[in-house]
């Protein structure tokens, strides 16, 4: 159970950190 937890918890903190770098690159090349 420990490392399915693991697992869902990198899968989740992956998309979260693309959804970030994403809306991040839109707005900078917004500003550009």
């Amino acid at each position: 159970m420990q490392y399915r937890d693991g697992a869902v918890g990198g899968v989740a903190i992956l998309l979260i950190s693309l959804t970030v770098g994403s809306l991040f690159s839109r707005r900078t090349v917004q500003c550009l």
